[in-house]
């Protein structure tokens, strides 16, 4: 599993949802914390793995112009005792931001990546 945190920042962040339910599922419902929370879901086959690999992102609407994308990747891989993966968590999510960069560059967001795991406590500073 390969995760990432991702900081945008800009007047139309709201405006990355309506892109990213193009190819991803929408998780119904909303849930609140510091802001709102959308959760989408991709499940993808990988062909050189042999198995399926299921992409999160889970955006956090901090503030109306703020949001952390917190991207989660896992299952690509093979093998009981030995898994291989054949890098497809970090393709998937390479491949997404990829995307990503080049949505928030048509909409005039800033993009950075945030180190470190993905937060699960709202702490008020990811937002930058």
């Amino acid at each position: 599993m390969e995760t990432m945190n991702i900081r945008i920042r800009g007047g139309k962040v709201g405006m990355l949802v309506p892109w990213i339910k193009e190819s991803f599922q929408e998780i119904p419902g909303n849930f609140l914390k510091s802001g709102e929370i959308r959760i989408f879901a991709k499940e993808e086959y990988y062909f050189r793995t042999g198995s399926n690999l299921l992409t999160l992102v889970i955006m956090d609407f901090g503030t109306p112009d703020r949001c952390l994308v917190s991207l989660v990747s896992g299952g690509g891989s093979v093998g009981l005792f030995i898994p291989i993966s054949w890098n497809s968590e970090n393709s998937a999510n390479a491949d997404f931001v990829f995307d990503l960069k080049a949505a928030c560059q048509e909409y005039s967001l800033v993009i950075e990546e945030v180190p470190g795991p993905v937060s699960t406590g709202g702490v008020p500073d990811t937002y930058g």
